[in-house]
């Protein structure tokens, strides 16, 4: 079980107890995808911590405000 040995993600999934009819096919690559995403940001550490439930960090918008979206808040 190595998609670095060339395994299709539904084998991986599928061996490892994961009903594809159930959850979607789809699934396996959306994971991976995300879980490449936060491999290449964090490192390995990312995968080991459970971040979910906690909040993004907020960041402002890059553009300037008007005074009249300013007025509106």
């Amino acid at each position: 079980m190595d998609r670095l040995n060339g395994e299709s993600l539904t084998i991986i999934f599928t061996e490892n107890g994961f009903t594809l009819e159930i959850i979607d096919k789809d699934i396996p690559k959306k994971k991976i995808y995300n879980w490449q995403k936060v491999y290449d940001k964090d490192g390995k550490l990312g995968l080991q911590t459970d971040t979910r439930g906690q909040a993004k960090a907020y960041q402002p918008s890059q553009k300037e405000l008007s005074v009249e979206e300013k007025l509106r808040m």
